[in-house]
């Protein structure tokens, strides 16, 4: 209590102007007012409390139902040949070699993916329009802008890592 009476108090010197003040005053009226103070720290502690809870169910449903898995692959990845340039893709759409675009025989058409290079350790996020490769070995086929993007241009074929998140 004493160093509740410390804290509040706006004195020069709180040590004994305080306890000066404490003694003039009778001692229900010195209880009074301490019961008000210990009230409204309490008070303050619990809405502090309860925002905190508050804040730790919004972060606990955010982990829990918010963020998926994250799926992770590695094998050979190679590009798109020039002559694929605006044909049509199996999802429909128009094969752009200067779109961050790529191919893969099961994510479905849409899926966002990084892929990494394992040499450098360059990176790029591509979206999933085509279905391939067809080749034993390699697991994705970039745009030649994405290639490029992650130094795999002039190897041709390289080791990457892909990563996405499983989908529901």
């Amino acid at each position: 209590m004493w160093a509740l009476f410390k804290q509040q108090s706006h004195h020069a010197n709180p040590t004994s102007e305080c306890l000066d003040w404490s003694l003039r005053k009778s001692s229900v009226e010195m209880a009074i007012q301490t019961y008000t103070r210990l009230q409204i720290c309490f008070s303050i502690s619990i809405s502090t409390n309860l925002s905190m809870y508050k804040m730790f169910l919004l972060f606990l449903s955010l982990t829990l139902f918010a963020c998926t898995p994250k799926i992770t692959q590695r094998g050979k990845a190679s590009y798109y040949s020039n002559s694929f340039n605006g044909r049509r893709t199996a999802s429909g759409d128009r094969f752009r070699n200067s779109k961050l675009t790529a191919a893969h025989k099961t994510l479905p058409f849409g899926t966002k993916v990084k892929v990494t290079n394992l040499r450098n350790g360059k990176s790029v996020k591509v979206r999933i329009n085509d279905r391939g490769p067809f080749v034993a070995g390699r697991i994705i086929d970039l745009s030649r802008k994405a290639a490029r993007k992650i130094d795999m241009k002039n190897q041709g074929v390289g080791n990457v890592e892909i990563r996405y998140k499983k989908l529901k």
